[in-house]
């Protein structure tokens, strides 16, 4: 499994930050059965290669964002509490190239960012929690 590369996790923490603070606007909101969305996003979500090309990313089935591509900026989410299906496709064709679930818990911050895969030459979803976790995977070289 690869390392999370630094630039892509600083840009994250920094633009969650930026985007905590700010209310950003802009954020998709997506709730379940597991309660109702925070009131910031809590959620990043980086495309961090530009090998995939452009992406779709879907939470629990719905399509959230479509012809992500590593040039885009981040996107800020609101996830409820509890259990999501993260997938990421290929725009062109609709391939899974990847999927995690990521278990979201009250006032917590992720970084979610797909990364190529080493040792499959395939795809990953690289995940990062808390502000502690972020500043850690970030000082990892």
């Amino acid at each position: 499994m690869t390392q999370p590369r630094k630039t892509a996790l600083t840009t994250a923490a920094l633009l969650l930050t930026a985007a905590m603070t700010l209310g950003a606007a802009g954020a998709q909101t997506i709730t379940g059965t597991t309660g109702t969305a925070t009131a910031h996003p809590n959620v990043l979500f980086l495309a961090d290669t530009g090998r995939a090309g452009a992406v779709d990313v879907e939470v629990d089935g719905t399509q959230i964002q479509t012809n992500v591509r590593a040039s885009d900026r981040a996107s800020a989410l609101r996830l409820t509490p509890g259990t999501h299906a993260i997938t990421v496709k290929a725009s062109v064709g609709g391939a899974t190239l990847a999927t995690t679930t990521l278990n979201v818990m009250a006032n917590s911050l992720y970084a979610v960012s797909l990364q190529n895969d080493e040792d499959t030459m395939g795809y990953e979803l690289a995940l990062a929690s808390g502000d502690t976790a972020v500043r850690t995977a970030v000082n990892v070289h």
